[in-house]
Parts: structure tokens; C-alpha cells; sequence
């Protein structure tokens, strides 16, 4: 019998590999993370005009409520997010952009829908009643959460549910600020820290994919429209130095400020449900004479671009979007921090372009040349991203005039706050809680993977009053160093080292004195929830080529081993993405065990499946694995009376048992499609 796969007499149909899957599954991602983005958009116009009584921007909106309007708009905001989170959904988990970066490397992509969904509707009171909060952040949330979802009813690895959830953010981005490779930039740069082709193809499918969407029902043009701007001279280059400089400066202000705003709020001895309030109401206070700091602030960012405000009001308004946002943020209000710092940075930039061309009226372009790189330097210093911050301007402005000075004053900006402090915006917040995120394609494998991912059942607990000889019996029949014992619960007591027993070998007298329980020594253990980085760790301290699983700390029931070449595999599979892949066959010649190593096709594995419930009964030829799957049955191993397996060659007539294992070997989505559909 050959252990290759024959092709059946039907032609074959072509089948999609595993690649190719993935690039399916991110333009199916892109496509819910558009219509997601959609839906969001529609919700704030419907409830701004709940609000606010009128279809028109925020800004002329706002201008137009009497004064007791302005502070009850955003207080009524306040009080709805807040019953939403407290009485609705009852405090659940915070999903920012930080929190999608944890799950992204320590979780595997996990991520709860009903949190997200719950605090998207009380991002949707805070944003439409004037908090100053952008609307990215829930979209995003969405994004993910919806191709977290997508990715966990498929069963895909954990490695590419994290690519996938990045696919998701950068759908959920794209389609918010209509900015395809500034939203794929974004994922790659931030959200997975990684630019290798096997994730970068799929992140700018769901990108595309969700700007089509986007374009096709909301219209495509550019977010801010703004005059055509250039360099009027070459010595303008020092100004935009200047202004790199000053926009490094701010961005830890604005990070600051942020964080001690959050500070502040935790201190105020009131019911944390009305904190929300209480912030939206010192946002109507500042609405009294400064509505412009209300929601997104697209109206009051584009007229400052475009010069429509004196110079005196943009750099107040410098500083109260940032108090604005701090308050929001810090009582507990839920949006995205993205769209205010690039008001900030317009604010800035303005500033200093009515102080050049006041001085230097004839050596500088208009205002609002430093006000549109204002947005990208300060967008570059909070995230640490200059290429992504380069990028979206370009998108959202479709202006190309000014790039020279825009590319140095980002990278300038990003440097000078990552000198101030190496955290960005999104870090500094898991920085605060212990997180220590990991970057490249290596220390995401193995911080999302965990050990019930590679987890070895095929192995068995030996009795506690096992004698000696009996032990060096299956120590004969193993290749192992170890031994695990147990008691009659299936509970671990410890294991026994080959080397530890190789000095009483030779004392025949010994060996009938002792037992089991007697050998034992106390051992490490994992649980199937453990990190791959951390059960390396163990290995190392350890020095042990295989770590015993157990249930949980509260239960040391055995569920089998993991191994470091299991792990080291793991990680040359997954991250260098090799694709020969070794099996290796045991064999049993004159009391002898032989091993040798076969090099398997691309695309194909060998793996052991349980026999499903439906199966039981069944001889293996009734099963059809070969004919519906192309599957080729290369052994059963059985459990057998002394609790050792029994493995038997696969006889086609051979009733299948419950408990019975089948080694099959057969191409990956063959694999994948048994596992889905049984």
C-alpha cells in the first residue's frame, strides 16, 4: 500500500491552498469591515440629528443651540453612553486600538463580541452628542471583532487569526477615512508590527476590499478639501524643521495630558457611572464659547486648512481639543484618539504658519500648508508610524504639493517623541498595565500560540507501584528520557529521568524493592492555555526536552506533553514558513526500534484524528475518507488493556471502536475540510 494518495479516476477539481484561502478570507473580511464602517457612518448622522435637530455639519449645528443646549447635548450623550455600559452591558471590556494590539500578540485574534458591539453603542451616544472622540476607533473595533468572529467559525490557527483581525482593523480603517494604503500601513506598521509578504498580501486585500465598499455606496472624495499648496521658497525647509520639532513636543503633551486626564477622573470619589456625565458636561461648559472641539472636529480641522479662522482662536483651540479629549477619554467615554490629534496637529501647524508668514510674509506659503503637515508630524509623534502618518494625508487630502517638507517634519516629529518617550500612544496604555508587546513574525508565533495548539496525547501515565524491572521495560520500548507517574485518578505525581536510575541498573537486588512512587522527582509542568514563549522558558530553566500537561493549577490531571522540538517546529513552520516537512517512521526489527525520516510532498502532513461519534461501528472502508477526502488511513492505534496503545495496520474491514485513533495522511485542506464539516 502506498502511502501517497492515488488520484481517484474523476478528475480532480482544483482546490485552493492554503494562501490562497487566507487571501479569500481577507477580501471576504474587507467586504464585512466596509458595510460595518457603513452602517456605523449612518447611525451618527441619525443620532446627531436626534441631537442636534439638523443634518448639517457638527460645527454650524452646534454654533446654532442657545447656550443651555450646549451643555444638555453633551451631559444627555454622557448619561446614555454611560446607562449603556453600566446598566446594559455591565462594565464590559474596553476594545481601543490597544486593546486589539493585545489580542493581536498575546491572545491569538480572540476577541468578545458583545463587548465590542456594546461599547460601539456608547461610543455612538459620546461622538453624535459633540464628545471629542473620533469615530475610527469603534469602526475599527468592529472591524476586528467581525473577522475575529469570521476567522474562529472557520478554526483557523491562531497565527493567521491575528493576521486576519489585522485585516479587520485595516477594513474597518480604510473604509472610515476612505485611505486604502494608509489603513493597510496602519496594520502592518502598528496593529502586527510586521511587514512580511504572507501578511502584508492579505491586509491589502481587506483594504482594498473595504474602500470598494465604501466608495461604491458613500461616493469617493477626499476628506478634506483644501487649495493646492506648495513651497514657496527653499528656505521655507527650516520653518517645517521648526514646526517637526515643536509637533514632537506636543505629541507627548497630547499623550500626557491624555493619561493624567484618566488619572484625574479615577480619583473623583463618584459612582463610575456618572463620571461619563459629569466629563460630558464639562465638554458642554467648553461648547459654550469653543464648539469646535465637539466629536470629530472634521469641520473645524478643515477650516483651519483652508484659513477660515483667525490665529488667535486655532491655538486655543490647540489647547482645549486636548483638554477636550482628555476629559472625554478620562470619564470613561469610548472612541478613537486618531481623528483629535490630527486636529491637534492642524491647530499647531496653523499657529505657526500665521507666525512665518506674519514675520515672513513673502518667504512662506499660506497658513494652512503648516497646518496640513501639522496633522501628519503630530499623527507621527503619538503613534510612532511617520510612514503611515505620511501616507494618510496624501489620502485624505489627495495633495501632493507639499511632500518634501511633509516627509521630514514626520520623521523628525516621530524621532523627537520617541525620544521624549519610547512608548506611543496605544503602547503607553499596555505599558501602564504590564504589556510588553511583541514585534516580528517570530515572537507572534509564539505569544499567539498556545501548547494545547501542539499538545502530545499519544502519551501514558505509568501505575505508582510499577516495579523496577517493569519500568526498564518501557523504558526499552521508548525512545523517551522520561516517565510520567500517576496515581488511579489519572492525576500526575511526578516523572522518572532514564539518567537518574542508570547507576542501579547493574544492583539485581535492587530492582525488586522498588517502586515507581519511589523514583519519582518533582517536575515543571504546563497547561494547555500556556504560551509557547513561556513553556520555553520552562525548558531552558529546566533543562528538559519535554515539559508533562496537566488540566489547570487547580487540577494535575495528565493530558499528555509538549516537547521543544515540537515548539521549535512550530516556529520554523509558522515563521520562517518552511515548507519541507519531515515525518518520522518507527519501526520494530529483531526487539530493535528503527527510525528513519521521510520527506513528505508540499501541502501534505500526517495527523492523528480521533474517530468521530458518527464513525463508531463503521469498518474503515465504510468511512470513505479516501474516496469524500482523499485520505489515506495509515494506522489505528488503539487503547489496550494495560493502558499502553495498540497501533495495527489499518485492515479495511477493521470495525472502528469509540477511543480508537486514525493516523492519516493527506493534503492540509483536505485535513481542514474533514475537521469543519465533522
Amino acid at each position: 500500500m502506498s502511502i501517497f494518495p492515488r488520484e481517484p479516476k474523476a478528475i480532480r477539481p482544483i482546490r485552493p491552498g492554503e494562501t490562497t484561502l487566507l487571501f479569500l478570507y481577507a477580501g471576504i473580511v474587507g467586504v464585512l469591515g466596509g458595510f460595518g464602517a457603513i452602517a456605523f457612518k449612518s447611525l451618527t448622522a441619525l443620532f446627531q440629528r436626534f441631537f442636534f435637530s439638523s443634518w448639517e455639519n457638527l460645527l454650524d449645528a452646534a454654533l446654532q443651540l442657545p447656550w443651555y443646549y450646549r451643555v444638555l447635548v453633551p451631559t444627555t450623550g454622557g448619561a446614555l453612553a454611560s446607562f449603556i455600559l453600566y446598566f446594559l452591558a455591565k462594565q464590559t471590556k474596553s476594545y481601543g486600538i490597544s486593546d486589539i494590539m493585545e489580542a493581536v500578540s498575546l491572545k491569538g485574534g480572540e476577541i468578545e463580541t458583545r463587548s465590542v458591539l456594546y461599547r460601539s453603542f456608547s461610543s455612538l451616544m459620546i461622538i453624535s452628542s459633540g464628545g471629542s472622540v473620533g469615530r475610527e476607533g469603534p469602526i475599527v473595533q468592529i472591524g476586528a471583532m467581525l473577522a475575529s468572529q469570521f476567522g474562529q467559525v472557520l478554526r483557523i490557527s491562531r497565527l493567521k487569526l491575528s493576521v486576519l483581525v489585522g485585516c479587520g482593523v485595516a477594513s474597518g480603517m480604510a473604509a472610515a477615512y476612505n485611505t486604502p494604503i494608509a489603513a493597510a500601513i496602519f496594520v502592518l506598521e502598528i496593529i502586527l508590527g510586521n511587514f512580511a509578504m504572507d501578511i502584508f498580501g492579505p491586509v491589502v486585500i481587506s483594504s482594498v476590499a473595504a474602500t470598494l465598499i465604501s466608495r461604491g455606496i458613500m461616493g469617493n472624495r477626499p476628506t478634506y478639501r483644501i487649495p493646492p499648496f506648495t513651497m514657496i521658497s527653499p528656505l521655507e525647509i527650516v520653518f517645517y524643521i521648526i514646526l517637526g520639532i515643536l509637533a514632537g513636543l506636543a505629541a507627548y503633551l497630547f499623550i500626557w495630558v491624555l493619561f493624567k486626564g484618566e488619572e484625574i477622573f479615577k480619583k473623583i470619589k463618584i459612582p463610575a457611572y456618572l463620571k461619563i456625565p459629569l466629563g460630558g458636561f464639562l465638554i458642554g461648559l467648553i461648547g459654550l464659547e469653543f464648539p469646535h472641539v465637539w466629536g470629530n472636529g472634521y469641520e473645524a480641522t478643515d477650516r483651519i486648512l483652508n484659513g477660515q479662522l483667525p490665529g488667535d482662536l486655532i491655538l486655543k483651540l490647540f489647547f482645549l481639543k486636548i483638554i477636550a479629549t482628555a476629559i472625554t477619554v478620562g470619564s470613561g467615554g469610548s472612541g478613537g484618539v486618531f481623528t483629535p490629534s490630527l486636529f491637534v496637529g492642524a491647530a499647531l501647524g496653523g499657529s505657526l504658519g500665521n507666525a512665518v508668514s506674519y514675520f515672513f510674509p513673502h518667504l512662506t506659503a499660506p497658513p494652512g500648508a503648516y497646518a496640513l503637515v501639522g496633522m501628519a508630524c503630530l499623527l507621527a509623534g503619538t503613534t510612532h508610524a511617520p510612514i503611515m502618518a505620511i501616507l494618510i494625508i496624501f489620502e485624505l487630502t489627495l495633495d501632493y504639493g507639499i511632500i518634501l517638507p511633509l516627509m521630514l517634519s514626520c520623521i523628525i516629529s516621530s524621532f523627537v517623541a520617541s525620544k521624549i518617550n519610547r512608548e506611543s500612544i496605544y503602547t503607553e496604555k499596555l505599558k501602564q498595565r504590564g504589556i510588553q508587546l511583541t514585534r516580528g513574525m517570530e515572537e507572534m508565533v509564539l505569544y499567539s500560540m498556545r501548547v494545547q495548539d501542539i499538545l502530545r496525547t499519544g502519551v501514558s501515565l505509568i501505575p505508582e507501584n510499577l516495579h523496577f524491572d517493569e519500568i526498564l521495560k518501557r523504558f526499552y520500548a521508548s525512545r523517551s528520557d522520561y516517565l510520567y507517574v500517576g496515581d488511579s485518578q489519572g492525576n500526575l505525581l511526578g516523572l522518572i529521568n532514564l539518567h537518574d536510575i542508570k547507576e542501579f541498573l547493574s544492583e539485581k537486588d535492587f530492582h525488586a524493592l522498588v517502586i515507581a512512587k519511589d523514583l519519582v522527582t518533582p517536575v515543571s509542568v504546563a497547561y494547555p492555555t500556556d504560551r509557547l514563549a513561556d513553556v520555553l522558558d520552562k525548558f531552558w530553566l529546566e533543562d528538559l526536552e519535554e515539559l508533562p500537561v496537566v488540566r489547570s493549577p487547580d487540577s494535575l490531571q495528565f493530558l499528555g506533553v509538549v516537547t521543544r522540538r515540537d515548539v521549535i517546529g512550530t516556529l520554523d513552520r509558522e515563521a520562517l514558513r518552511r515548507r519541507m516537512l519531515l515525518s518520522r517512521f518507527v519501526t520494530k526489527s529483531e526487539d530493535k526500534l528503527l527510525t528513519d525520516y521521510l520527506e513528505l510532498p508540499e501541502g501534505y502532513r500526517i495527523e492523528k484524528i480521533p474517530v468521530f461519534p458518527n464513525l463508531v461501528g463503521k469498518t474503515i472502508g465504510e468511512t470513505n475518507l479516501r474516496t469524500q477526502y482523499h485520505l489515506n488511513v495509515l494506522a489505528v492505534i488503539s487503547p489496550g488493556r494495560d493502558g499502553r496503545e495498540q497501533r495495527s495496520f489499518p485492515d479495511p474491514n477493521r470495525k472502528l471502536e469509540a477511543g480508537d485513533i486514525l493516523v492519516v495522511l493527506g493534503r492540509e485542506d483536505d485535513l481542514r475540510q474533514l475537521h469543519i464539516r465533522d
